[in-house]
């Protein structure tokens, strides 16, 4: 009986702290952002209506549209530190929506940038964006018979869970909470995404970091379906832009602030990375030989490079384009 009332008790614990980890999220709204334009893929330029924002999770089929609203401009707050250029570079783009490698949408309200935010007043065209979240680039895999059957995808957050899972007590360990709903979260043992196998170079440490998070800072934005009823098929993974959100060497937490010794003459100071990609200092090592080629990146990404390991050659990594730079100095 005890253990019984034990069982109860943690759960209703869980459930509590769920409710907390997602009210911050639940109470946002999230956008599919683009320019409105015009049958040729011109900017249509006027005082209503400079962008569409279309609610996520709310469109019907594929065909027809969910909630849409027409604004003319987009603002960001005072001291913000985020990248407004992601949105007004959309006008620039003609083949938004087309199937240019990672950027194919089976819908036309879907886009390559989401925002969350809200209107400078009541009766405003203007948007305060507080968040603004970029589709990473993955090659165009779209290639199934249009006759087969299409599955429905949503859009999710992933969080871990805060119950302990044990042999004592079978449970998921990652909670998923639909965008821009009010439906109860649901629970996953595993998931599948596309990206780690097909992106060369990519940072899996920090990627897997933001893909499964408590932090409302670096919470991501999938697109996908649930197999069965503990897995969730992932085609789609939207990045917050703001990261890391406080800079390299700036944040409290941050490893990277970790003052690092100046190397005696004929060594060079190596690296690794922390989960926000910031360099941390490892060792001295002797300067060695290194391979003079560089590798390409993938369309959508850029490439990055630090002084790492035993011969202090450069290790290199395949970061979104549309991300900070982490290690200028290098």
């Amino acid at each position: 009986m005890k253990f019984i009332f034990l069982i109860i008790l943690i759960i209703s614990i869980f459930i509590i702290d769920i409710n907390c980890l997602n009210k911050s999220i639940s109470e946002k709204k999230y956008y599919f952002i683009k320019p409105n334009k015009d049958n040729l893929g011109n900017s249509i330029n006027n005082s209503n209506s400079g962008y569409i924002l279309n609610l996520i999770n709310t469109q019907i089929d594929n065909t027809i549209q969910g909630e849409k609203t027409l604004i003319s401009n987009v603002e960001i707050p005072k001291k913000s530190k985020l990248n407004l250029s992601i949105i007004t570079d959309l006008k620039n783009n003609k083949l938004e929506g087309s199937s240019q490698e990672g950027q194919s949408f089976p819908t036309e309200f879907e886009s390559k940038v989401i925002v969350s935010g809200e209107f400078k007043d009541e009766d405003s065209k203007d948007f305060i964006v507080s968040d603004i979240y970029h589709l990473m680039g993955l090659k165009d895999t779209n290639t199934a018979n249009p006759k087969t059957i299409k599955v429905k995808e949503y859009y999710y957050f992933m969080s871990p869970s805060p119950l302990i899972c044990n042999s004592m007590i079978n449970c998921s360990n990652i909670i998923i909470d639909k965008v821009n709903s009010n439906e109860p979260f649901g629970f996953l043992e595993k998931f599948n995404e596309p990206y780690s196998k097909s992106m060369s170079l990519l940072d899996l440490n920090w990627f897997n970091s933001r893909l499964v998070t408590n932090d409302n800072n670096y919470n991501s934005i999938v697109k996908g379906y649930q197999y069965g009823s503990n897995e969730l098929i992932i085609s789609k993974v939207y990045i917050n832009t703001l990261d890391p959100i406080d800079g390299c060497g700036t944040s409290s937490s941050s490893t990277s602030q970790q003052k690092q010794p100046k190397c005696r003459f004929g060594k060079i100071a190596t690296y690794t990375r922390d989960l926000n990609r910031c360099p941390v200092f490892d060792k001295c090592v002797k300067k060695s030989p290194c391979h003079l080629g560089r590798p390409n990146c993938n369309q959508g990404y850029k490439l990055s490079s630090l002084p790492f390991g035993e011969k202090g050659c450069p290790k290199y990594y395949c970061d979104p384009e549309f991300l900070p730079i982490t290690n200028k100095k290098f």
